[in-house]
């Protein structure tokens, strides 16, 4: 079972409202949403190029639209506002969710408060890019069987994963994606900057960019260094 969660995805104006089941991906540095959802919501985008990165491809370009949306949980009272990259679809099959029926089968998990949700469509996977989206709040799991399926509460809602039954099935699902680092960059100074009244990045913005892209290099533990973009070099005390 995977992380799949039922969630409201409203417009930034909160005029349209979708409900919708998301998947909490902790294998993808970024979080995306169908076009379908955006078309819903009347979300007019920006147009992007990523370079994704997954098991099949490498490193792809790809055209999209960055739309700024807001998910809420069931109860109304988390509100996260996200920027996100639209995708035709999400290869995200909702037969990988936990049921009610599921649930009552484990005595660990019958107390959650599982929203079942009759709902057959996945339009949103949000990745580390929202890190208080996936964070644990609470865990719950068979101590007796470190194998069974466990429960994991999040600021959006209970989820249940882990393998429920034992299966000859030859399908495998593999939801891991990787963003070019100049995307990454840019959408942190979108987004902290999403109440200045500037548009842009301006000149020092782009000096201290320019200067990630050309120190950045990958250490022998896998992973990534680059230099600090002081304003003054050298650094004066």
């Amino acid at each position: 079972m995977l992380p799949l969660i039922p969630v409201n995805v409203q417009a930034t104006d909160g005029q349209q409202c979708v409900k919708t089941l998301a998947l909490l991906d902790s294998g993808s540095t970024t979080t995306f949403c169908t076009a379908r959802l955006a078309r819903a919501l009347n979300l007019q985008g920006k147009p992007e190029t990523l370079t994704l990165s997954t098991m099949e491809n490498p490193s792809r370009k790809v055209k999209t639209q960055a739309v700024s949306i807001q998910v809420l949980n069931m109860d109304g009272q988390i509100d996260l506002r996200m920027e996100v990259y639209t995708r035709p679809s999400l290869p995200i099959s909702t037969e990988y969710r936990a049921t009610v029926d599921d649930i009552e089968k484990r005595p660990h998990l019958r107390d959650i408060d599982f929203y079942n949700a009759p709902l057959q469509e996945a339009e949103l996977l949000i990745g580390q890019d929202y890190a208080e989206a996936l964070q644990p709040l609470e865990v719950r799991r068979d101590e007796d069987n470190l194998r069974a399926p466990y429960a994991v509460r999040t600021a959006l809602g209970w989820t249940v994963q882990g393998a429920f039954d034992a299966s000859n099935s030859q399908a495998a699902v593999v939801n891991f994606v990787q963003e070019e680092l100049r995307q990454s960059v840019e959408k942190f100074w979108r987004l902290d900057s999403l109440d200045d009244d500037t548009k842009g990045m301006s000149i020092e913005d782009n000096g201290a960019l320019a200067m990630m892209e050309v120190t950045v290099r990958m250490t022998d533990d896998g992973h990534y260094e680059l230099a600090v973009p002081f304003k003054h070099r050298p650094v004066t005390q």
